[in-house]
């Protein structure tokens, strides 16, 4: 019986792990069905993360970058596998990570507002960068966007049309903070 090819990660996974043969133990054949569907898996997140890498270049994957009116204004999923991290006698994770989200937010907003007012083009390329990332992370895929086309306007540019961005930008973040607030912490 021979080892299948498998995905390279897994195999670097495998050998980390002490296993540099799996063929050789009893219950080989149940072995090797396991790495042909662990690769098999690898070779999906791996084409999965290519083609999100691709449609990032341009936010949505449109020419424009601009979201769809019908994309999702917060994934609900990234919070409630957060939510899954804490504890019952633990405070609410997602809880504290709102307050430290929205207070990050409003800073961030601020100093685009003053970085266009003052024409701090790397500020406001800094700041709409990080709010891509954190958005990102956070689950607020429109904020995201908006974010990405002010950095690359900013940067393109010199923000030629930043202040509407920020406005766009600042009532996107309106947006989630209300959904999370009714949705998601039942305030």
């Amino acid at each position: 019986m021979s080892l299948p090819e498998i995905h390279p990660l897994l195999a670097r996974c495998l050998r980390k792990a002490g296993i540099e043969h799996p063929s050789s133990p009893p219950g080989a054949v149940a072995w090797l069905a396991l790495l042909a569907l662990l690769s098999r898996a690898f070779d999906d997140l791996e084409a999965d993360r290519d083609a999100m890498a691709m449609s990032s270049a341009t936010g949505f994957g449109g020419v424009s970058g601009e979201p769809p009116a019908d994309a999702v204004v917060l994934d609900m999923a990234v919070l409630d596998s957060i939510r899954g991290l804490g504890s019952p006698e633990q405070p609410d994770p997602v809880s504290e990570l709102c307050a430290i989200f929205f207070d990050d937010m409003a800073t961030r907003i601020g100093r685009i507002r003053r970085a266009i007012s003052v024409g701090d083009v790397e500020d406001l390329v800094n700041q709409a960068h990080a709010i891509k990332g954190a958005a990102g992370n956070f689950g607020a895929r429109r904020v995201a966007a908006v974010a990405q086309r002010l950095e690359i306007e900013a940067e393109t540019e010199g923000g030629g049309a930043s202040a509407e961005l920020a406005a766009e930008l600042a009532a996107e973040l309106d947006r989630v903070r209300e959904l999370v607030n009714d949705e998601v912490l039942g305030r």
